[in-house]
């Protein structure tokens, strides 16, 4: 069975809030084929979170503070000091206490992604909601085989840095060539008509 597109937002966000970049069709297929195998999202996040990228961003020797400050760094890119700090008490508290890096990562982007996260931390949320949307375009409109982490390191809360990220990509200047061709082709079909015309009154 087929995933639905809602699902498939799930993925890439769950691949940008793990491993800070677009996945890529390669990546995305695989991941898709664990959904379609009967794994939950929840398996996903474990999945990723055991991989060697992740854990070469997050060294399984390092402590549950030192990952809750890198994680957080990287999926909240524009907090403060003070926020950083707070989360990483909550972070390190839950990890000490037997709750998974998956299950801080579902969390996380779950939330993020989310209409309370957009209302209570519209900044971080819509710098994250901002890197989905641009991976996805990497991944599902451009049909990029590969993961990159360069597509969406620019990408922050501000819309604008979308469209610039896209248009780095050659989405959007594609869309612009084709309006200029589309504007030069009228403008060549009204000439025409002029000379046309011209040539009927002499």
């Amino acid at each position: 069975m087929a995933i639905t597109a809602a699902t498939r937002t799930n993925l890439i966000g769950l691949v940008v809030g793990a491993l800070n970049k677009s996945p890529g069709t390669t990546m995305l297929t695989s991941l898709t084929a664990q959904v379609e195998g009967g794994a939950s999202l929840a398996d996903v996040a474990a999945t990723l979170t055991a991989s060697a990228e992740f854990t070469a961003i997050y060294p399984t020797f390092a402590t549950s503070e030192e990952f809750a400050e890198e994680f957080l760094g990287n999926i909240l890119p524009e907090a403060d000091a003070a926020l950083i700090a707070e989360g990483v008490t909550l972070i390190a508290g839950l990890l000490n206490s037997g709750t998974t890096k998956a299950e801080i990562l579902l969390t996380s982007v779950t939330y993020l992604a989310s209409a309370n996260g957009a209302v209570d931390v519209p900044t971080h949320a819509g710098s994250f909601t901002n890197k989905v949307a641009v991976a996805t375009y990497h991944t599902i409109d451009l049909e990029t085989a590969d993961s990159s982490a360069t597509v969406i390191a620019t990408v922050t809360s501000d819309a604008a840095t979308v469209t610039a990220a896209k248009n780095t990509l050659g989405g959007e200047v594609t869309e612009a060539a084709a309006a200029a061709a589309t504007a030069l082709a009228d403008a060549n079909t009204a000439i025409e008509a002029a000379v046309a015309d011209a040539a009927a009154v002499t």
